[in-house]
């Protein structure tokens, strides 16, 4: 076999995220999901700080893949209607889907961090 080089980034979520989707791992996706909105194990604290130095027109920007997130969260909402699913598969589900809101939740509020201090710098 000849050599052959990776076609893609090693270091890319939206792909991971899409291959455990399709996998069906979905508490796995549900892990790259917080960890791409929230940050590694800091707790967000790095992308707090970094919230406030963001300027765009820079390429300071986080691609965040909203329609997997999405889709995450509808497949995680029909695997806990299923009736094979135990009761603490469905606890371990939901405990996923709860997750997801509260990354989002974090992430749209450092998108605002973000925006306001762009419109502060700007009007400096």
């Amino acid at each position: 076999f000849a050599n052959s080089k990776m076609t893609h980034s090693p270091k890319n979520p939206s792909a991971l995220l899409k291959l455990f989707m399709e996998r069906g791992l979905l508490l796995p996706a549900v892990e790259v999901v917080v960890s791409l909105l929230t940050g590694k194990s800091d707790g967000g604290e790095q992308m707090r700080g970094a919230a406030t130095r963001r300027v765009p027109e820079k390429g300071s920007i986080d691609y965040v893949p909203y329609p997997y997130i999405d889709l995450l969260y509808n497949l995680i909402s029909k695997a806990e209607s299923l009736s094979g699913c135990t009761v603490e598969e469905k606890e371990q589900l939901a405990l996923g889907r709860k997750k997801i809101e509260n990354a989002l939740k974090f992430h749209m509020k450092l998108l605002c961090v973000s925006q306001e201090a762009l419109q502060s710098a700007r009007f400096m």
